[in-house]
């Protein structure tokens, strides 16, 4: 199912390939073997999360790779938007139902939610497969088992390869793997390789691919004042201030965080803010908050506004329970701001041990923020193994390879 296409642009050097993609996945200007990959993700940019910014970096590495062509299938968003930042060469598919994100979900709202999008899915994905002429399709989070076995048949019927890709332990965990719905499984940090290979019984088809990440680029132009509800937020009117940023889940134990930060001396004594700022989960969160002085949930922000905050913090805290490698964890570090992150993550306990949770109660965690704001907790973490077009090169070695197994094409095998 390989399709040969001549490469889009009209003219270009071994000089220009190189500078773009220096680990040799140019091989030529001439005529390139186009591989058609469908991510199917139900956040995508601008929706925003490290899922979305995630799929997001991908698809523009990919965009920019002469070696693909690629597809998204994703949700729809709740405002009409170009998605400016790809090609015309690239198709991005908004019919999934979104999932709400203005507070908790309902029973009701989930259950529509649920059936809508596993009904689009099954009726949609063998269109587009035959449409487009699909050869991989690369997914995550759509791992309901009849799915899971509905791509199976897809598989057995098109022709199509699949790859599975899990972002944190949990997933791994409840990932039904003895279905088969792959021919590759990724896994984004060496905690959910490890998980994913404990429960799977061995390590066949299994791809540890770091999390692609670009540290972020920042404007000074406009300070710290960003956009809540459509109104105006100065952050500099709330320093200074520990920030946590993400779903606000019970998984990120963010009433373990907020009870903790009141019995730290920086909020007692110091006057520290807390700021939440991500999509909510947690049923009555908004009164929780409310009912405390100088703690602050903003709601759902852009991904330049949520680095805003992280940049004007003096501390990033993430008391999770179960992550990969969390990328706003990374933007932190990358900005030069203190963090706490979660326990159990190996690629931190070997970088920065002295920024590890030890335990996640709040005596522990309210001590580690007094320590962290009081001395500072930056770490080494080496950047590098994050590097977009290293990852974005190993995620097309493996297509590469997964076409070549189903059809030999000269140059590829």
């Amino acid at each position: 199912m390989i399709n040969l296409e001549k490469t889009d642009r009209k003219s270009c050097t071994d000089a220009e390939e190189k500078l773009i993609w220096p680990s040799g996945a140019n091989q030529g200007c001439g005529l390139h073997e186009k591989i058609r990959i469908l991510i199917l993700t139900p956040r995508f940019p601008p929706h925003v999360g490290g899922g979305a910014e995630v799929y997001g970096t991908y698809a523009r590495m990919l965009d920019r790779h002469p070696r693909v062509r690629l597809r998204v299938l994703t949700e729809v968003l709740s405002h009409s938007v170009h998605d400016e930042s790809f090609s015309p060469g690239v198709r991005i598919y908004r019919f999934l139902p979104l999932r709400d994100n203005k507070g908790p979900i309902s029973l009701g709202y989930k259950v529509v939610s649920f059936i809508l999008q596993y009904l689009i899915l099954t009726i949609l994905l063998p269109i587009l497969i035959l449409i487009d002429h699909i050869d991989v399709v690369h997914y995550t989070r759509y791992y309901w088992s009849p799915f899971l076995i509905y791509l199976k048949l897809i598989r057995i019927l098109t022709g199509i390869k699949l790859i599975v890709d899990l972002r944190n332990p949990d997933q791994a965990e409840k990932f039904n793997f003895r279905l088969k719905a792959y021919d590759r499984i990724l896994t984004n940090s060496e905690g959910t390789h490890r998980a994913a290979q404990a429960m799977k019984g061995n390590s066949d088809g299994l791809h540890l691919i770091p999390t692609p990440f670009l540290k972020p680029v920042l404007s000074f132009e406009t300070g710290l004042l960003i956009k809540v509800s459509n109104s105006p937020f100065d952050l500099e009117s709330v320093k200074p201030y520990v920030a946590f940023c993400g779903i606000v889940s019970e998984r990120k134990n963010p009433h373990l965080l907020l009870n903790a930060f009141q019995q730290t001396r920086c909020y007692q004594e110091a006057n520290y803010s807390l700021i939440f700022a991500g999509e909510n989960r947690v049923p009555d969160w908004n009164r929780r908050v409310q009912q405390v002085n100088r703690v602050y949930y903003l709601g759902p922000l852009s991904h330049a506004d949520s680095i805003k905050v992280i940049r004007g913090a003096e501390l990033y805290v993430l008391p999770s329970g179960a992550e990969g490698v969390p990328r706003s964890c990374l933007e932190a570090l990358s900005l030069g701001v203190s963090v706490l992150v979660p326990p159990g993550i190996p690629e931190f306990d070997r970088y920065l041990p002295q920024c590890v949770l030890s335990t996640l109660s709040i005596d522990s965690l309210a001590a580690a923020i007094d320590s962290a704001v009081d001395q500072g907790c930056r770490g080494n973490y080496p950047f590098e193994i994050n590097d977009p077009i290293t990852v974005t090169n190993t995620l097309v070695s493996i297509y590469q390879e997964l076409t070549a197994i189903a059809r030999p094409i000269q140059g590829l095998a």
